[in-house]
């Protein structure tokens, strides 16, 4: 799935940035939404 991948690619990354920068937190928080939204997609895929 495309999500899995952009995550993937999205963990890697944040161990470069800066700790405490605008850039950690706002890809800390992208991890966060890509995983919420991988996970609402397998629910609603085991559903239909």
């Amino acid at each position: 799935m495309a999500i899995d991948s952009t995550l993937s690619k999205c963990e890697k990354a944040v161990v470069k940035l800066k700790d405490n920068s605008a850039q950690q937190t706002l890809m800390l928080r992208r991890i966060a939404a890509f995983r919420i939204s991988a996970e609402l997609i397998q629910k609603e895929l085991l559903i239909a």
